[in-house]
This record gives C-alpha cells, structure tokens and sequence, in this order.
C-alpha cells in the first residue's frame, strides 16, 4: 500500500518540471506516428501500474510498441506488445538532445522512419532549463517517486470509480497540462459552451499550486456562492481563479497519518465529489 509523505514543496516543483519536460517525448513519438485527432488524445498518455509509468499510446500495426517514462528512476522505456522492457534510457545527466537522439535511433530499431519523428508541440510549455540545454538531474529522487506514488493511486481510484460509466472517458494524462484525468459527459452537444460535464484527477502541481493536488471540476461552472456549494470535507476547497472546481492538495492528504487514512481520504473525496457534482450540473 502507499503511504505519502510530506514531501517538500520545492522538490515536487523541481521533478515535476522535469518530468512535464520529458512526457513530451513519448508524446510526440505518438503525434509523429498515429493518425491526427483534433483533442490531442492520440498524443495522451497511460499511466501503467507496473513499471508505475506514463506510457505513449501504441504504434505500429504487426507488431505494437510504446514509449514510456518511468518515474521511479527517470528513466525512458520502449515496450513491446507485451510491454517487455526492450531498451532504457536513463535521463539523469542527459541533455533533451541526447534523449530526442536516442528515441530516434530505437524508432530505426523497430522499423519506423527517424525522419518522420516530429518534435513540434501543438501548444507551448513553460521555459524549462532542459529545453534550453540543462541536464537532466534525478535528484530530489523522493519526489520522483511520490509523484509516482499519486498517479498510482489516483489512476487507481479514478478507474474503479468510472469502471461501469459508458459516459466516462478512460483516465488519461494529457501532456499539455500533466494532468491525470477523466472526463464524464452527462449532456454532449455540437456547442462546447452547452455541455454538461464533470472532470475528476491529478495534477502534480502547476502554476495554481505547487504541489501535487487532486481536483473535481463541473461544467458549466457554478454561479452560486460558495457556502451554497457541496463541502468535500477536511483540507478541500473550492477554487476560482481561471477555472472553478474543488481541489484537495497532498498536504492534506500526507497529514493523515496511516496508509489506510491517507488512501480513504482521496476515496471519499471523488466517490462523494463526483456524485455530488453530477447532482450539481445535472
């Protein structure tokens, strides 16, 4: 079972970066290789529980591979269809250059075009260092592996949650944002602006907070002052700054101090938010 811990602020936001930086990688090996998809979801990554990794989308067609990061020790995997570990590429000390090389090499390994690898986002990230020629450093290595510790566990608890949903999105993480996440469509429509919906997830920490912290979001967004909105229980809050939606950072979740505590807290918050939320924009 896993058990956080209070790990320190500026160590989530130094393996956070660099982790947002190296996702990218199995990111574009699935935009370079897998037909175009107007939301990007070719592109989005699977966390899997072993080897507790983000995992490209599959590639090829006789044969079947993707590309993963592995957080536990920063390091790149390519997969075969069995998800058999055929090459590995640690980052610590690495350039960006050096791992884009790398990747190149094994897509000629398993048969695709190094020249048709395209390293152009469709979106713009923050200035990392390492996209400026900075190494990559493993270090702080327990944030590494509690970042993985909170994808395990929220894939986890997302999974089992939206397990007999046809109106739920498989849980993703999107490398745009790095956010771990699914998406409930209670009412589609041809106009964004007229859906109705509830996004539940992760984030490892962004420009809102830094730290890791899990969120439960509706759309449209609630009008109503907060006192008339649902309370989530101890350590949540309702946010409304650019978007509005109900987060629990990891300090309250490390606060509890047995695993078993520390895992029904992150339950309850999104089996009670999720229905309370669907109550909400229903």
């Amino acid at each position: 079972m896993i058990h956080f811990k209070n790990t320190d602020t500026a160590s989530f936001v130094v393996a956070r970066q660099q982790l947002h930086q190296a996702i990218q990688i199995p990111a574009a090996v699935a935009r370079s290789f897998l037909p175009y998809r107007q939301d990007d979801s070719h592109a989005s990554l699977d966390w899997l529980s072993r080897p507790k990794a983000l995992a490209s989308q599959w590639i090829g067609h006789s044969s079947r591979y993707r590309l993963a990061l592995r957080f536990e020790d920063f390091t790149l995997l390519w997969l075969d269809g069995n998800l058999q570990i055929m090459g590995a590429y640690a980052l610590h000390d690495r350039t960006f250059s050096d791992c884009l090389a790398w990747t190149a090499y094994w897509l000629e390994v398993i048969g695709f075009s190094p020249a048709d690898f395209q390293w152009k986002l469709p979106y713009a990230l923050p200035d990392y260092a390492t996209d400026q020629g900075k190494r990559f450093s493993y270090d702080p290595e327990g944030a590494f592996d509690e970042l993985a510790h909170y994808f395990s566990l929220v894939d986890a608890l997302l999974r089992a949650n939206i397990n007999n949903r046809k109106d739920a999105s498989p849980v993703r993480c999107w490398p745009h944002h790095f956010d771990l996440s699914t998406l409930i469509t209670l009412q589609p429509h041809q106009d964004p602006e007229k859906i109705r919906s509830v996004s539940a997830g992760l984030s490892p920490g962004d420009a809102f907070y830094p730290e890791p912290y899990a969120f439960i979001t509706p759309w449209p967004y609630p009008e109503a002052s907060e006192e008339l909105l649902p309370d989530l229980g101890e350590g949540s809050f309702w946010h409304r700054h650019e978007w509005v939606g109900v987060v629990l950072p990891a300090k309250a979740i490390a606060k509890k101090e047995s695993q078993a505590a520390q895992r029904a807290r992150l339950q309850t918050f999104f089996d009670r938010g999720l229905s309370e939320m669907i109550t909400l924009v229903s």
